[in-house]
This record gives C-alpha cells, sequence and structure tokens, in this order.
C-alpha cells in the first residue's frame, strides 16, 4: 500500500512537473533582446559619467563672480564690442545651469529605463505578455534609448564647447577685471 501511494504521489509531482514546464514560453530570445538593451543603458550612464558636473559648476560661480564683480566696478559706459562680450559671457553662465538640468534629467531617464525594463524581464519570466504586447513595450524602450543616445551625444558636445568657450573667454575677463582692479 506504502509503494502504491508512495508511486501516485510520484507520479502526480512528476506529472505536474511536466506540465509548468510545458506550459511556459520559451522566451530567451525576447529576454536577450531586453540584456542587451539594459547593456545599451550601461554605455549611456557611462558616456554621461564623463561629464565632469564640478566643472560646470566652477563655470557657474567664476562666471558670476566675475560679472558681479564688472556689474558693481565698471563706472563707464560700455562700448557695444564689450557689452557683446560680457552678453555671451552671461549666456555662458546661463548655459551651464541649463547643462546641469539637463544632465541631471538623462541620469534619471537612464534609471527609469532601465526599471522599466527590468520590470518587462519579471513580467516575461512571469509569463504575463503575449508576443505582440511584449513588441509594443520593447519597441517603446528600444525608441526612448535610441532617442537618449542622441541627446547624451548633443550634452556632450554641449558640454565640450562650453569648456571650450569659458577657457578662451575668462581670459579675456580676467584682463578686464584686473584692469578694473588696477583703477581703484
Amino acid at each position: 500500500m506504502k509503494k502504491i501511494s508512495y508511486f501516485i504521489c510520484t507520479a502526480i509531482f512528476l506529472g505536474f512537473v511536466l506540465f509548468i514546464s510545458c506550459g511556459r514560453k520559451n522566451n530567451s530570445d525576447q529576454l536577450q533582446k531586453i540584456d542587451s538593451l539594459i547593456v545599451v543603458l550601461d554605455e549611456l550612464e557611462k558616456k554621461i559619467q564623463t561629464i565632469d558636473t564640478a566643472k560646470i559648476g566652477e563655470i557657474y560661480r567664476v562666471c558670476n563672480a566675475d560679472l558681479v564683480f564688472i556689474q558693481k566696478n565698471y563706472k563707464d559706459t560700455m562700448d557695444r564690442e564689450l557689452a557683446i562680450f560680457l552678453s555671451d559671457y552671461h549666456a555662458l553662465k546661463k548655459s551651464s545651469t541649463r547643462l546641469m538640468e539637463s544632465i541631471v534629467d538623462q541620469d534619471y531617464e537612464i534609471g527609469y529605463s532601465k526599471n522599466q525594463l527590468k520590470n518587462l524581464k519579471l513580467d516575461l519570466n512571469n509569463d504575463l505578455y503575449n508576443e505582440d504586447l511584449f513588441a509594443e513595450y520593447f519597441n517603446s524602450e528600444q525608441s526612448a534609448i535610441e532617442k537618449m543616445d542622441e541627446t547624451i551625444q548633443n550634452t556632450i558636445s554641449w558640454y565640450q564647447n562650453a569648456i571650450q568657450m569659458f577657457d578662451t573667454n575668462s581670459v579675456k575677463v580676467k584682463a578686464i577685471i584686473s584692469d578694473l582692479k588696477n583703477e581703484k
């Protein structure tokens, strides 16, 4: 009797395991697609981290201090060329603020997309999607990541241009400040 009940229990268990394993979809291709997008996001995260946010903060602080000093100490009417130059320098200060905001936004978007992909992966492992629904969500994330890549490339160029502009213009601004200090 014990052998029969043991045999029946074993047969039921094996039948259950077979039923479960046959009922599961093979999502390995879809999981690999998700993993490949996560790798792309990791690369984008590395790219955005190449931007020196401390340097951006320095640009803002230096530009602000320089402009405040010039505004307080420049007694004469500025000629047009100098006014345009200082206006561009002020634009650099404003640009550094927007650049920092852009980096924070892009960092958030990378984290958000990673979370979405991890959730999609979990749902796939739990057989919660059909092929069409997966394709819709995957294509949406893929499109968002492509746009993110373009935005990050533009941000890196923006950063490099800001550094170059700051390095070039700050020399002239320091000369203006030095002249103003010497006039006192």
